[in-house]
């Protein structure tokens, strides 16, 4: 596995995995709430896990 850092904007292809996410220094929130569509977006520490 390869250890990445950016200072900017970075772009992957495939898989992307970590241990955590923070922004200045706090991690993100969890809790899923409804799109103006009526789709269920879950997010999981800052990072979106699911619609459906």
């Amino acid at each position: 596995m390869a250890s990445v850092s950016s200072l900017g904007a970075a772009d992957f292809q495939g898989a992307v995995s970590a241990a955590g996410f923070a922004s200045a220094g706090q991690a993100g929130v969890s809790g899923s709430f409804q799109s103006a569509d009526g789709k269920t977006v879950t997010v999981t520490g800052g990072l979106v896990t699911d619609i459906s």
